[in-house]
């Protein structure tokens, strides 16, 4: 999708593994630092998003999640025969459809959070 076979795999290993270090950080940043059993109420985890660092951390892990995703799912449909630019046409398809989904949630936490 994004290039040759082993820049795909490379481009597909480096999201995975940046993944895993934000993952762990959200885990311990939004889930685990609340009053409530160790999880946080609404407010609190409002109170970790209003953070312009925490909100930028978590519009990246989305970034990399859907870029992992659609990357993937290109190479799969790649492997199953389909033809490459019509595999990375249906994943910039999601992409387009994801970005929207980002860009239309960072509007609304703009003006209501």
């Amino acid at each position: 999708m994004y290039g040759s076979g082993s820049r795909s795999w490379l481009l597909q290993a480096s999201t995975g593994l940046l993944l895993l270090l934000l993952a762990a950080w959200h885990m311990a940043r939004v889930h685990l630092g609340g009053s409530v059993g160790g999880l946080p109420s609404y407010g609190e985890a409002v109170a970790v998003f209003k953070n312009p660092y925490t909100a930028a951390l978590a519009v990246l892990f989305t970034i990399l999640v859907a870029f992992h995703a659609f990357n993937g799912v290109a190479s799969v449909l790649v492997e199953a025969g389909v033809d490459e630019k019509k595999s990375s046409r249906a994943a910039l398809i999601l992409w387009i459809a994801v970005s929207i989904y980002v860009a239309l949630l960072a509007v609304y936490a703009a003006l209501f959070l």
